[in-house]
């Protein structure tokens, strides 16, 4: 207020004689009489009870408009040339990763000073997961995560901010790495494809088809999403997407096809200059090498509409994880192994080592979500129970059905 009052006073023609008090004290009158009118920025009757209190000053209206200039418009105009610019930042192409597509599920996507951040919340921790805006301000956003009284983490995050980190003596572990797929220069050829060459040689024996999704096929692949969860006990969560129709809408879709009916899909994330796996969902007793087959047509479509990096998403480090949990996902290793991808390190990060370890669970909590799962685990041991009583012996039937504990030999 004072400010204001020392504008309009800095702004009175020469001739006028009023001291800073007077000014000060008719400035104070208008703006409640503005205030009360409620009126956008007071006008009408900010201006009217300030010319009549300095009725006897004919220059005061001159002032007046140089004040209302000065203070409201310039200041304004600079406020809308800002946000401009700042919208034309978030709108260039660099600024939105493919993975930020998860927003629409798990994640959100917020402004942390002035600039977009991707994150997920879980119980007493905001993790930033994988890429983010080439502005991205560690210390920013632990002080953002500190005003809403959770700790921050950073997930499966790049190099560069594992740099920042270290800088500000976070603790730094290198959990995962990310299979990234340069379109421009891969080929199938080369010693290293060659599994894969094979794999696509045994879909084509089995007639697998791929193509991209079209709108009349969208109804078939809830029920194979189903099918899926169920014989693998559910899906995942946090980082990782859960089937919807209302989510898959917003990506490129590549549906399998053997014999002419769809047996799977594979989900990517579309961004600007990136394509990012996310769903791989099928029915059992898919032909042996339809997935890849899947993954090569999606190479295919990223080149030719001008996107330079695929990423099948990450694997658990086996150098850098427990044994336990890389033996886990050897499988999944091997199979992004066979395309030859580029094998980018990311690293999961907290301010020390109590929060690493508590913010690791919670997010792996999050992602394999075992309440959630319990129902999808029980239909799994449903399914299963025919099949272990289809390898038991003819006495271990027998037992059974007199309630009696069947014995393995």
């Amino acid at each position: 207020m004072i400010c204001a009052a020392t504008a309009l006073y800095l702004v009175l023609p020469p001739g006028v004689d009023i001291g800073f008090t007077a000014v000060l004290a008719a400035y104070v009158l208008a703006l409640g009489a503005g205030l009360l009118a409620n009126a956008p920025g007071g006008v009408g009757a900010f201006d009217l009870v300030l010319l009549g209190l300095l009725s006897s000053h004919e220059d005061i209206v001159a002032a007046l408009i140089l004040f209302r200039i000065i203070y409201y418009a310039v200041p304004a105009v600079l406020a809308g040339l800002t946000l401009l610019a700042d919208r034309a930042d978030l709108e260039s192409p660099d600024q939105s990763p493919a993975h930020w597509g998860l927003a629409r599920q798990s994640g959100v996507v917020h402004h942390i000073a002035g600039w977009p951040c991707f994150h997920v919340d879980t119980a007493g921790f905001r993790a930033a997961l994988g890429g983010q805006h080439r502005h991205f301000d560690i210390r920013a956003f632990a002080r953002a995560a500190h005003r809403n009284a959770k700790c921050p983490v950073l997930y499966n995050c790049s190099g560069r901010l594992a740099v920042q980190a270290a800088r500000a003596g976070w603790h730094i572990r290198r959990t995962t790495m990310e299979a990234l797929i340069r379109t421009d220069t891969w080929s199938l050829s080369g010693g290293t494809r060659q599994s894969l060459r094979r794999k696509l040689r045994a879909a084509k024996t089995a007639d697998v088809q791929i193509c991209e999704m079209a709108p009349h096929a969208i109804s078939d692949l809830p029920a194979i999403a189903r099918t899926w969860a169920t014989s693998h006990g559910g899906e995942m969560g946090c980082s990782m997407g859960q089937f919807t129709l209302e989510y898959i809408l917003e990506q490129r879709v590549f549906l399998i096809k053997c014999k002419g009916e769809i047996q799977g899909f594979v989900t990517f994330h579309a961004g600007p200059v990136d394509w990012h796996l996310d769903l791989i969902r099928y029915r059992p007793g898919l032909p042996d090498g339809a997935v890849h087959a899947a993954i090569v047509a999606t190479i295919t479509a990223a080149k030719r509409n001008g996107i330079a990096t695929l990423s099948l998403s990450t694997v658990p480090d086996p150098r850098h994880m427990p044994s336990i949990l890389a033996d886990r996902r050897r499988g999944l290793v091997q199979f992004k192994r066979c395309f030859g991808p580029i094998w980018a390190p990311r690293y999961h990060e907290a301010p020390n080592k109590v929060a690493f370890w508590i913010s690791g669970c919670a997010l792996a909590l999050a992602i394999h979500r075992p309440l959630a799962n319990l129902p999808w685990k029980a239909l799994q041991c449903i399914k299963l129970l025919p099949l272990e009583l289809k390898f038991w012996s003819k006495r271990d039937k027998r037992r059974l059905q007199h309630n009696q504990r069947p014995q393995r030999s």
